[in-house]
């Protein structure tokens, strides 16, 4: 082989192996990620994957949050929850990093307190109003918390 065929290969396999071996040195590199996003206004949820920081996919889905939330028109406004990289299981801490999992915790909420659909739609849009008022999913956890102990407080528990 020759030393521009030697240099050629180098090349054309540094350039294939980097969205497996950059994520050794930077874990969360736009190279070779998954990154999950929500909806503030309609609790959407929306995964995107990129290779070579390119996107190559992208599915919007809904989440038990968007399904009894009725839709009011309002424009889109995606915000990062998490982003995946290949060899680690965990995310960045992003403003919204718990807003999937407020999601859950309000569904259980509503399973415990058989919650009806006006109710569903009420505290729905509650959660989506702490999102939207405090830019970030920290106030969120009291909310529910409050709507949690007032459900118990109730008797419906």
């Amino acid at each position: 082989m020759s030393k521009r065929q030697v240099i050629l290969l180098v090349g054309i396999l540094a350039v294939a192996g980097a969205p497996f071996l950059l994520p050794f040195f930077m874990p969360w590199s736009s190279v070779n990620c998954r990154d999950v996003e929500i909806d503030v206004n309609s609790g959407k949820k929306r995964e995107s994957r990129y290779l070579y920081g390119i996107r190559v996919g992208r599915e919007v889905s809904g989440t038990l949050l968007s399904a009894e939330v009725a839709d009011e028109g309002k424009p889109e406004r995606w915000v990062m929850v998490n982003r995946f990289g290949p060899y680690l299981g965990h995310s960045p801490h992003y403003l919204f990093h718990s807003a999937l999992h407020q999601v859950q915790q309000l569904a259980l909420i509503w399973d415990i307190g058989d919650f009806d659909a006006a109710g569903r739609q009420s505290s729905g849009r509650g959660l989506l109003r702490e999102w939207q008022a405090t830019g970030s999913d920290a106030s969120a956890d009291g909310y529910l918390r409050r709507l949690f102990e007032s459900t118990r407080e109730t008797g419906d528990l």
